[in-house]
């Protein structure tokens, strides 16, 4: 039987189930490189230079994230190959118009998973009115464009939404564009403990520091709990909502959640479990053609 804190509840009210997930011990979906091209068979890049913009967590009343020391973190220097294109930058907007910057990844042809706190405030209890979606984003160049996407495409679950447990931080945007299929997109999984503790990962994102740039490092795993995955990996504000991979499957184990390497030496993320998982996967077919979801909007901009 699910658990019930992972029923969904969406941006627009409404509640789903947990999904089920009948394997017993692990499962696994593949990631998939993409086309490399843009829609429509676009060529030309956006050259807009966003304004340096303070972390979601900034704003919220979430803990801080932190580099571990010494900063090993390293540029990614070509955001338009896979993996790192199916890494989206976030321009979150508040239910009261403030403005900040969180991390999203591509799970499907058209659904982006994040932390529940780039879509939900657990304290004001209201969803965020908007979210840019920006895949592959570097520096003045986005080459897959942008998604304007509002609050009636979010999802999360109720251990966020109602109650605010850490442990159920996660959540995802519908967009209404299939651009994963250029992208490409990331596999995800859940395992045995044994499989992934101490085993070598990577986590890559938007820090807020780095102003739309994207920045990774390898590192591995601390340790394993049911609902949290713990690491050194370096990372800052704006880091929320990204990838955790398995070594060099470019399959997503944990989303990035929290700081705490200066306080218990680790970092963590809400760990793809099977409940986790069973959502995720229902989420991505949500999202596997184009939306249903007319108000969505995509801005693509053309040199």
């Amino acid at each position: 039987m699910a658990d019930t804190l992972h029923n969904m509840v969406s941006g627009k009210g409404e509640v789903m189930a947990a999904a089920t997930n009948t394997a017993a011990d692990s499962a696994q979906t593949e990631a998939f490189q993409g086309t490399g091209t843009l829609p429509n068979g676009g060529t030309a890049e956006a050259d807009i230079e966003d304004k340096q913009l303070p972390s979601i967590e900034s704003l919220l009343f979430v803990n801080k994230e932190d580099v571990c020391q010494p900063d090993d973190r390293l540029r990614v220097m070509d955001t338009a190959k896979f993996p790192w294109s199916a890494v989206c930058r976030l321009i979150i907007t508040l239910d009261d118009g403030r403005q900040g910057v969180g991390t999203g990844w591509l799970c499907g042809p058209g659904t982006v998973i994040t932390a529940g706190h780039c879509v939900f405030d657990s304290e004001t209890r209201k969803w965020h009115k908007s979210i840019v979606v920006i895949p592959g984003k570097d520096d003045r160049r986005e080459p897959y464009g942008r998604f304007t996407i509002t609050t009636e495409h979010f999802w999360s679950v109720n251990g966020w939404v109602q109650d605010g447990n850490q442990e159920y931080d996660y959540g995802a945007i519908i967009l209404n564009s299939t651009i994963g299929n250029n992208t490409g997109y990331f596999g995800f999984r859940y395992d045995p403990n044994d499989t992934i503790n101490q085993k070598p990962i990577l986590n890559t994102g938007y820090p807020s520091d780095k102003n739309g740039t994207q920045w990774y490092m390898k590192g591995i795993v601390d340790n394993v709990q049911a609902r949290k995955v713990y690491y050194k990996l370096d990372t800052m504000g704006g880091n929320s909502g990204g990838p955790v991979c398995l070594g060099e499957t470019n399959q997503v184990i944990c989303i990035h959640a929290y700081g705490g390497c200066a306080v218990t030496g680790s970092n963590s993320g809400t760990r793809i479990n099977r409940d986790v998982y069973a959502n995720v996967l229902k989420w991505k077919e949500a999202g596997a053609s184009p939306q249903a979801s007319a108000e969505a909007g995509h801005e693509m901009v053309t040199v």
